[in-house]
C-alpha cells in the first residue's frame, strides 16, 4: 500500500484515519485507540500527515 497522504481525525480515545495515494483515491480507512497512534505511524512510510482536532 503506498500512501502519500495520512489525514487523521483526532479523538478523546479513538482516532480516524484516511489513507490517500498519488492520485487522491482513499486507498484505505481504519478506526485507532489513540494510545495506538505512534505504533501504527511508525510502521508507515514517510509521508504527508494532515491532522484534524
Amino acid at each position: 500500500m503506498d500512501i502519500k497522504v495520512l489525514g487523521i481525525d483526532l479523538g478523546k480515545t479513538v482516532c480516524s484515519l484516511a489513507g490517500l495515494n498519488e492520485a487522491g483515491a482513499i486507498v484505505f480507512r481504519k478506526r485507532l485507540q489513540r494510545h495506538r497512534l505512534l505504533d501504527f505511524l511508525d510502521g508507515l512510510s514517510p509521508c504527508v500527515v494532515a491532522m484534524e482536532g
